[in-house]
């Protein structure tokens, strides 16, 4: 049933082709497609419904437009039925965001601060929306010249039970493990040991003392943002 056969159809059950769009990558859960700077994204056969993006939260995300997630369009569907209205979406388009392969652990000091604070106006905009984030990761988010950009929101939640002091507080911590783990992540990357003593100055890191302990140190502070300017 999932087979891309160049044809997907709206809401209104009309059919749109999709015959310029070549494959460009894979996850676990969804095939990618691209056509200039718009990516289609497929769910695959074997994708549980509970990892597909839900449509209130499709319509809320494209309606904030927030700076620091990527940019939604359309969703679509396999079937061309009007039982479209209570089934999950089985694809949809959003911006293409190119990965500038910054680094963080080099980058300069204005630019992470400035990223962080971004982000930070990007927590309080979901959390007063009542959007949870949630897998955060580091490949689901890319730093490149224009600042951060969240590129993977299909497990966000819109919970409208749960009051906004406690999204908040969860948006939080989500945000500081995308760049706890892009931290980690870089830092395992470095192979070179001009790039270590770049990073232990840089960070203000004692060598002495294990480089991912200290970004857990940082992930555990209730302060959040302003504990982790404080070790930049």
């Amino acid at each position: 049933m999932n087979d891309f056969n160049n044809i997907l159809y709206n809401l209104n059950q009309e059919p749109i082709e999709f015959n310029d769009y070549k494959y460009f990558d894979y996850g676990m859960r969804a095939n990618v497609y691209k056509k200039e700077n718009i990516v289609l994204k497929i769910y695959k056969s074997d994708c549980l419904y509970k990892y597909y993006i839900k449509k209130d939260l499709f319509n809320k995300l494209k309606e904030l437009n927030d700076k620091n997630i990527v940019k939604l369009y359309n969703y679509y569907y396999f079937l061309n039925s009007s039982i479209n209205k209570i089934l999950p979406i089985d694809a949809y388009t959003m911006n293409y965001i190119k990965n500038d392969n910054i680094n963080l652990l080099t980058i300069n000091k204005e630019y992470l601060l400035n990223t962080i604070d971004s982000l930070e106006n990007t927590c309080y905009n979901l959390s007063k929306n009542k959007i949870e984030i949630h897998d955060a990761h580091h490949s689901n988010i890319i730093f490149n010249n224009n600042g951060a950009s969240i590129i993977d929101v299909d497990s966000f939640l819109l919970d409208k039970l749960r009051s906004t002091k406690k999204i908040l507080l969860h948006n939080k911590k989500e945000l500081l493990y995308y760049i706890k783990s892009k931290l980690k992540n870089e830092y395992y990357n470095l192979s070179e040991v001009e790039n270590f003593y770049k990073l232990e100055k840089y960070l203000s890191f004692n060598l002495k003392n294990n480089i991912t302990d200290e970004i857990d140190k940082i992930y555990k502070e209730d302060t959040f943002y302003n504990s982790l300017k404080k070790y930049i």
